[in-house]
C-alpha cells in the first residue's frame, strides 16, 4: 500500500518514459523490479509505486544504463510536487495515490475530485477504503450548454454509493461577481475569470481544483476554511492534487488572509 512520507525520507520519482526509455525488447528493468512495478516502456504498473524504495535494481539492470528513478529527499516532512510533463489521464493512478497518501494525515477534512464520469472518483474511494476519509465528487452537472446529458456511469456511481461519497451533480457555477480589494479600490470579478487566473499558479488543472473545492463548499458537502485535497484534470482523468483551503466562491479573495484561498501544499501538477 501507498504510505506517507516522514521528514528527510528519501523517495523516487520515476522519469518520463518517452524521453529516456528505448523500450528494447528483454525488458530487464521490469523483471529487475522486486516490487512489481515497471510496465515494458518504463512506465508505471500501478498505484502502489509510491512502494518503490528506489534501490536502482531497475538502472543497473538497463542495458543503456539509463536512470529510470531520480531520489530528492523530504524536506520539512513535505514531499517536493511531482510534475509530470505532459498532461493526460495516463498520470491519474499517480495522481490518485498521492492524493490518497496525503488524506490520510489528521489534518485534512476531505478528499474533493472533479469526476465527470466518477472513474477517477470511483479510483479514489478505492484507494481510500477503510480510512474513514470523507471523499466528495463533483460529477457532471444539469447546467451545462446543451442541456441535461448525464455522463456519471452507473458502475462508478454505485462504487461512490457504496463508499458513502457526496455527489455534487445537479450544481451551477456561481453568475454573481465577487469583490477584489478594499474601499474606493474595490473592483468586482467574475469567479470564472479568477479560475482562469489561477492557472498562473501551476498548470490546467489547478482552477479546476480551485472550482471543484468551491462547489463543494456551496452544496454544503465541505466546511467553508476546512483544509481538503482537491484532485483534477486537465482533460480526461487526473493531473494535478493541491492541499488547499476550501473556500466559497464568496471568499475566494477576501481582504482577510485567514479567509481567502490559500494553497498549502502542490502534491503533483502537468502544465496546462
Amino acid at each position: 500500500m501507498a504510505h506517507p512520507r516522514r521528514a528527510g525520507e528519501r523517495y523516487c520519482v520515476l522519469q518520463p518514459p518517452s524521453d529516456v526509455c528505448r523500450a528494447c525488447a528483454e525488458k530487464p528493468c521490469a523483471g529487475a523490479c522486486r516490487f512489481d512495478l515497471l510496465v515494458t516502456d518504463g512506465r508505471v504498473a500501478n498505484a502502489n509505486w509510491l512502494d518503490c524504495d528506489g534501490c536502482g535494481a531497475c538502472t543497473s539492470a538497463c542495458p543503456q544504463g539509463i536512470h529510470l528513478v531520480r531520489m530528492r529527499e523530504a524536506v520539512g516532512g513535505l514531499s517536493p510536487p511531482v510534475y509530470f510533463p505532459h498532461p493526460g489521464p495516463q498520470q491519474t493512478l499517480i495522481a490518485v495515490a498521492l492524493a490518497a497518501a496525503r488524506a490520510r494525515r489528521a489534518d485534512i477534512g476531505a478528499v474533493v475530485v472533479a469526476s465527470v464520469s466518477g472513474s477517477t472518483a470511483a479510483l479514489l474511494a478505492q484507494a481510500l477504503e477503510g480510512t474513514g476519509t470523507r471523499l466528495v465528487c463533483i460529477a457532471d452537472s444539469h447546467h451545462w450548454p446543451g442541456g441535461w446529458k448525464p455522463v456519471l456511469a452507473a458502475a462508478n456511481r454505485a462504487r461512490l454509493e457504496r463508499y458513502g461519497a457526496h455527489l455534487v451533480r445537479d450544481y451551477r457555477e456561481p453568475d454573481r461577481p465577487v469583490a477584489l480589494g478594499e474601499g474606493t479600490s474595490k473592483v468586482w470579478v467574475h469567479p470564472a475569470g479568477i479560475t482562469r487566473l489561477l492557472a498562473g499558479m501551476g498548470g490546467g488543472g489547478v482552477p479546476v481544483a480551485v472550482l471543484a473545492s468551491c462547489l463543494a463548499v456551496e452544496a454544503g458537502a465541505v466546511r467553508p476554511g476546512s483544509r481538503v485535497v482537491a484532485v483534477a484534470g486537465t482533460r480526461a482523468g487526473a493531473d494535478t492534487a493541491l492541499v488547499l483551503r476550501a473556500n466559497p466562491w464568496g471568499e475566494l479573495l477576501s481582504p482577510d488572509p485567514a479567509r481567502r484561498l490559500q494553497v498549502y501544499e502542490y502534491l503533483c501538477l502537468a502544465p496546462g
